[in-house]
C-alpha cells in the first residue's frame, strides 16, 4: 500500500461513530500477505462509513506475523496485550488473547484479535459479532475472506442494492481474481445431491446479468463476500459453528424466515479463491481437508434443513463418492470417503 494510504494518530480515539456504519468481519488463518492486501482495497472504498475487525485463527506466532505486516504498513495506537474496550466495538467479556487497534487513511478502525483457538469461519465471524452485542450504532456487517479485493465502489453498491430493496443479505459479483470470469453471482441448492450450485460461473467478468432473475434463483450466498443487514443478524442470529468450514454461508441463508436476498451486480470482488486451504475449483487441486469438510458438511446441512429427503441423499453421495475412485483419483476418494463417513456419524465442529 502507498504512504498516502497510511494515518498518522495522536492515539486519540473518536468513539463516536454513525448508524450508517458498517463492521467488515474478516477471518484469517497465517495470511497476513492477503489481509493487508484485503484492507489495502478497502482503503480505496468509495463508502467510508465502515470500520475492519480481523479474527486471527492461526495462533499466537500468526496473529505476530499478522501485526507485524500491519505494523509495517497501518498507523497504531498503543498495543492492547489484553481484551478491552474499543473505541467502536464492545469486546467486554470476550475471550481472546489480544487485540491490537490500527486505522486507514480514513481514519476507520482496524481492530485484530486472536482468537483463543481455531474457531473455524462461523466461529470466527461470531466473535467479530460478539463484539456487536447490544449496539445499534451499525446498519450491517460485510464478512469478507481475506484472500478478496473489492473494488472501490463495491461495499457502496451492497449497501444501496441492500436498502432499496429492502434485503436481508445481497451478494455481489464474485471474480475470480487472474482469470477474468465470475467464480459465482449467487448460489442454488441441489437438494437430492446435495451439492451447492454457483450461479454464473465461468461466465466473462464483465457480462451482463438479469439481476431479477439472479435474484429469483438465488438461494444462497457466497460467505467471502457477504453482506447482511443489522436486522438480519440480530433476527436469525450467528453462524451455525457446527460445520466449522465450510455450509455456513449456506445453513445461514436457508434460516432467513421472512428476509430475502439480493444480487448487486455492480459490486464486484476479485476473490484468489482457496488460498488458506487449499478449495481451489478444480477437484485435484483441492486439499484433502477442503474435499473432507464439504462431503460432511454437506450430509450435516442436509439432515438439519431437508430431513425427509435425507436417507436418499445418503444413497446418492455414497455413488458420487465412488465416482471420484471409478475415475482413478483416489486421493480425492479417500478424503470424500472419510467426510461422507463423518457426515453419516452427525459428527461437527472441528475436524
Amino acid at each position: 500500500m502507498q504512504d498516502s494510504a497510511i494515518a498518522n494518530l495522536d492515539g486519540t480515539l473518536n468513539s463516536r461513530k454513525s448508524a450508517n456504519t458498517i463492521v467488515v468481519a474478516i477471518v484469517s488463518y497465517g495470511r497476513p500477505a492477503d489481509v493487508i492486501a484485503c484492507l489495502s482495497a478497502l482503503s480505496r472504498s468509495s463508502y467510508t462509513d465502515f470500520e475492519v475487525i480481523i479474527i486471527e485463527n492461526a495462533g499466537s506466532v500468526a496473529f505476530d506475523r499478522l501485526t507485524e505486516a500491519l505494523d509495517s504498513v497501518f498507523s497504531i495506537t498503543p498495543a492492547e496485550l489484553s481484551c478491552s474496550p474499543h473505541a467502536n466495538v464492545r469486546l467486554a467479556g470476550l475471550a481472546c488473547v489480544q487485540s491490537r487497534n490500527y486505522r486507514l487513511l480514513g481514519m476507520q478502525h482496524i481492530l485484530t484479535i486472536e482468537a483463543n483457538d481455531n474457531l473455524g469461519y462461523g466461529g470466527g465471524i461470531n466473535l467479530a459479532l460478539r463484539c456487536l452485542d447490544g449496539a445499534t450504532d451499525w446498519q450491517g456487517i460485510w464478512i469478507l475472506n481475506p484472500d478478496t479485493e473489492p473494488a472501490p465502489t463495491a461495499l457502496e453498491m451492497l449497501v444501496n442494492h441492500a436498502n432499496a430493496g429492502g434485503y436481508g443479505a445481497v451478494g455481489c459479483r464474485l471474480v475470480l481474481a487472474g482469470r477474468d470470469r465470475i467464480q459465482m453471482r449467487g448460489g442454488r441448492w441441489c437438494r437430492l445431491i446435495a451439492r451447492g450450485i454457483s450461479i454464473g460461473y465461468g461466465e466473462p467478468a464483465e457480462a451482463p446479468a438479469d439481476v431479477n432473475t439472479i435474484e429469483r434463483q438465488l438461494q444462497w450466498i457466497s460467505g467471502a463476500a457477504l453482506y447482511a443487514t443489522r436486522t438480519f443478524v440480530t433476527t436469525v442470529g450467528p453462524l451455525s459453528e457446527h460445520y466449522f468450514l465450510y455450509c455456513e454461508d449456506v445453513d445461514w441463508c436457508m434460516r432467513r424466515g421472512r428476509f430475502t436476498l439480493g444480487y448487486a451486480h455492480n459490486a464486484v470482488v476479485n476473490h484468489m479463491h482457496g488460498t488458506t486451504i487449499g478449495s481451489a475449483a478444480r477437484m485435484g487441486a483441492r486439499s484433502d481437508l477442503s474435499i473432507y469438510l464439504s462431503e460432511r458438511n454437506n450430509l450435516l446441512l442436509t439432515r438439519v434443513h431437508f430431513p425427509v429427503l435425507y436417507p436418499l441423499v445418503i444413497l446418492v453421495t455414497f455413488c458420487l463418492t465412488f465416482d471420484y475412485l471409478i475415475r482413478g483419483n483416489r486421493r480425492v476418494f479417500a478424503a470424500a470417503w472419510r467426510g461422507w463417513c463423518a457426515g453419516l456419524r452427525g459428527e461437527i465442529g472441528r475436524p
